[in-house]
């Protein structure tokens, strides 16, 4: 797979329509990394409600990949329960980071993320919206 398909489909989408991106005031908590090697710069913020994640936004200054990462994300840990998206983070961080094929579980958007086993140079752009989300979850 070359880069430019990487940028098609559902990546592309969601880099260029993120869902859930914008201002984090009033969150229950969030979280701040960066990468250094690309210049990535992310941050996540929750808003709990219960033991549910009512809402999950970002801010990013980062590659399409992280982005869509991030975008993608958003979309399937908000609404759900905070122990399914600590669960669904460390899932996707584990396959991406493998190289392997996508886990069968894996809601269907997110294999879209898979792109990083022919650019493994990207592998991080993709976990770190994960991290930072599972880093915010642990400062509730």
């Amino acid at each position: 797979m070359s880069v430019q398909d990487a940028y098609r489909g559902r990546l592309r989408e969601h880099f260029t329509r993120p869902r859930n991106q914008g201002d984090l005031a009033g969150c229950s908590t969030s979280a701040r990394l960066n990468n250094p090697l690309c210049g990535d710069e992310i941050e996540v913020g929750v808003w709990r409600e219960g033991p549910a994640l009512a809402s999950v936004r970002f801010r990013a200054r980062a590659c399409a990949i992280c982005v869509a990462s991030a975008s993608l994300m958003t979309e399937q840990v908000a609404g759900g329960p905070e122990a399914a998206a600590l669960a669904l983070a460390g899932q996707v961080r584990a396959w991406i980071e493998s190289g392997g094929e996508p886990p069968a579980d894996l809601p269907e958007p997110l294999v879209a993320l898979a792109v990083t086993r022919d650019l493994p140079n990207r592998e991080r752009c993709v976990t770190l919206p994960w991290e930072a989300l599972e880093q915010a979850l642990e400062g509730c």
